[in-house]
């Protein structure tokens, strides 16, 4: 099944894609004469890596979401909870992947259906507990540059784009980043057995809260989603200001011996 989708989001095609079109590059490279190099050599290398790439990583990708569409939509119906918990741990990953397209659609399905979504509210945690894990990097973080960055990414988890965060922090420090995602599941699994609904649709992160309130008032689906909230965001700040900020340790520098470089030495 050959379909365009976006990639935008995502960073394990996108490599994939941009490592395939080095090769076609190099190929192109070397059989194009010279003269022609500067207007063929990137016509060439985007036209094959872009074709290419369409017809094979996009049905991969929507054969992958259609699998993933089916398990989140079985682990609702045998356990909401459950569910909340995997797809709010996981959900970041999916991110990454591009995967998080085959779920975003039954937002808007169920709402148009049944009135409501019970699958959002499963990872309405998950920007809390970035930002929890963000802040507590930033008030460990002893560098400017690394309490700056957190700062923003902070900013940017709190309106409900965690990308920023999630590159930027949590991938170089991969302890505080399975905090985040267990804060994120555990969020998830709370909104998931107090039965949490979207009613509508609105902003990202906190400044949403209100989309999730039952138009005939507030119910303990609502005070579950913010419990939900608070422990991820608690939970992933403690963790994250008992971790610390430090990066995850490097590879060991190889030790020198002197007599391998008397020439340096000398």
């Amino acid at each position: 099944p050959v379909a365009l989708q976006s990639y935008s989001s995502t960073v394990i095609p996108i490599i994939i894609i941009v490592w395939f079109a080095s090769y076609v590059y190099k190929y192109c490279d070397k059989v194009i004469p010279d003269v022609l190099k500067m207007v063929f050599v990137p016509f060439f290398t985007l036209l094959i890596a872009g074709v290419l790439s369409l017809i094979i990583i996009g049905p991969i990708a929507m054969i992958l979401q259609n699998i993933l569409s089916d398990t989140v939509l079985w682990l609702v119906g045998l356990n909401k909870g459950v569910a909340g918990f995997f797809l709010g741990a996981f959900w970041s990953i999916l991110v990454m992947f591009g995967l998080h397209w085959a779920v975003i659609p039954f937002f808007a399905i169920d709402i148009a259906h049944y009135g409501y979504d019970v699958i959002n509210p499963l990872i309405f945690s998950g920007a809390l507990a970035v930002l929890g894990s963000t802040l507590g990097v930033a008030i460990r973080a002893r560098e400017e540059s690394v309490r700056s960055m957190s700062v923003a990414a902070a900013i940017s988890a709190f309106f409900g784009i965690n990308e920023p965060a999630l590159y930027g922090v949590l991938i170089p420090r991969k302890r505080i980043m399975i905090t985040s995602f267990l804060g994120a599941g555990i969020g998830g699994a709370i909104a998931g057995f107090a039965g949490s609904k979207l009613y509508e649709f609105g902003a990202n992160g906190l400044l949403g809260l209100p989309c999730f309130i039952n138009p005939k008032g507030i119910d303990a689906g609502f005070i579950g989603l913010c419990i939900s909230g608070i422990v991820a965001f608690a939970f992933t700040l403690i963790t994250a200001l008992i971790i610390g900020a430090n990066k995850d340790a490097k590879t060991k520098p190889a030790k020198i011996n002197p007599a391998d470089h008397s020439d340096v030495y000398a």
